[in-house]
């Protein structure tokens, strides 16, 4: 079995962004996993969420989850990263989460199929 056997695919709403990415690195994921910006149609134009996707672990799937519903590890001084409790709590609440097994998909048709069901989709950027 992989050490990371599921594949994550989250969006957090804009008002939520820095609070998630502060509780991403509070719990060792870096600080900036929600970076891309999401849309809901028919605007397009305005960033209503932030999403990431990324393999991860059973660990991390019994942690969102518990955090989705309002427990979250009491061992970390959130304050030491930028948010409070309270924003970190609402944050997990607010999130959209899809979650299944690695061998079973392609990371971006999950991808693809999470923004739908929920939706949104990716900002279209012009590249220079």
């Amino acid at each position: 079995m992989s050490v990371n056997p599921k594949h994550f695919c989250l969006a957090i709403p804009d008002g939520h962004q820095g609070a998630i990415n502060a509780a991403g690195q509070a719990i060792g994921y870096g600080p900036t996993n929600f970076s891309v910006l999401l849309v809901s149609p028919p605007d397009g134009e305005t960033v209503t969420h932030y999403g990431c996707c990324f393999p991860g672990s059973l660990g991390f799937q019994a942690l969102a989850e518990a955090a989705k519903q309002g427990t979250l590890p009491d061992d970390v001084n959130w304050s030491e990263f930028g948010a409070t409790l309270e924003q970190v709590t609402a944050a997990f609440a607010a999130m959209l989460m899809s979650v299944k097994e690695r061998e079973e998909i392609q990371p971006n048709a999950h991808f693809a199929a999470f923004l739908e069901d929920n939706g949104l989709a990716i900002l279209e950027t012009e590249t220079p």
